[in-house]
């Protein structure tokens, strides 16, 4: 401190100056530059301080938010997740009820919608025997429409074709050696594969017959046919398709001369029993009704083997 009237240094505390007595009435404080440094540094470090502080508290905040965010997401996933295992076990439960009540065929179909054979006539429960029947009696195998083999349906074709239609499809011609050989020409197979599948594929050669020349050659021993045929039990309404399961029996005696239509007719389950055939088994297909060459015709899409 230094003193108004004569510019003399003053210790603190010092009431009157020691140089010229005069009274020390408003000290004047001198602040250093070295007092000024600090100050502006506690400033800053103030200033540096909140502005740390603020963004530590949106930062906080800002992951509480996502969090909560997450967790709601999350439970939303559960809720539906857990509404659809309620909807699952619901068409699971309702399934069984509907099986329940189809038991006394023997049924084992796990599908939810009504068994509709009711519905058919004995004329049209005929139709559809005889269309299944078709593949059971030349042993046909699994098949989709999703994933085709050209051999199995150029097979099913020509089995089909000497069982149903031998006199008409089958032919016979001489061999270079002086014998003969009996074969179906390309179209009449094409046509049997368009008839029951509404398509056409490629003609090929295939493990058991040998395609040249526009003709399928059939071997000199082609053994005999499968007599097997199917009964239609059970009808589901599934979209523009129907899937149908349907048993297949063998007759214990079988006249390949003679008329062999009684197989078509809708049977009772006490043909089980029936001494005169053995029951094999069971296939599930699904066919659709459709207009095909001016006419309503079933096709084949899918079919499968249960025995």
């Amino acid at each position: 401190m230094r003193c108004r009237n004569c510019g003399a240094n003053i210790n603190n505390g010092d009431s009157y100056c020691r140089k010229c007595g005069m009274k020390v009435e408003e000290p004047i404080v001198v602040k250093s530059k070295s007092n000024k440094t600090v100050i502006i540094s506690v400033a800053i470090i103030g200033i540096l301080s909140a502005i740390t502080i603020i963004m530590a508290t949106y930062i906080i905040n800002t992951k509480k938010s996502n969090e909560n965010s997450s967790a709601i997401i999350t439970q939303n996933d559960i809720d539906v997740n857990s509404s659809n295992e309620v909807n699952n076990q619901a068409t699971y439960e309702q399934g069984n009820n509907s099986n329940s009540r189809n038991s006394k065929d023997n049924t084992n179909s796990s599908y939810v919608s009504k068994n509709i054979i009711g519905n058919y006539s004995n004329n049209e429960l005929r139709e559809l025997n005889v269309f299944l029947s078709n593949f059971s009696e030349v042993n046909f195998r699994n098949f989709s429409n999703k994933s085709i083999h050209r051999e199995q349906l150029i097979e099913f074709a020509i089995l089909h074709l000497m069982a149903n239609d031998y006199q008409n499809s089958v032919k016979s011609a001489h061999d270079s050696n002086g014998g003969y050989y009996e074969y179906i020409t390309d179209d009449s197979v094409q046509g049997s594969i368009n008839k029951y599948f509404h398509f056409t594929v490629k003609n090929q050669s295939t493990y058991y017959y040998k395609y040249e020349n526009g003709v399928y050659i059939l071997p000199n021993a082609d053994g005999e046919m499968f007599p097997n045929f199917t009964q239609v039990k059970e009808i589901y309404k599934e979209g523009d398709s129907l899937r149908v399961i349907g048993d297949v029996y063998c007759p214990n005696v079988f006249d390949d001369m003679s008329n062999n239509n009684w197989r078509y007719d809708p049977m009772d389950r006490v043909s089980n029993f029936n001494e005169n055939i053995k029951y094999l088994g069971n296939v599930e297909a699904i066919v659709k009704l459709e207009q095909h060459n001016g006419k309503l015709k079933y096709k084949l899409v899918e079919y499968k083997v249960n025995y």
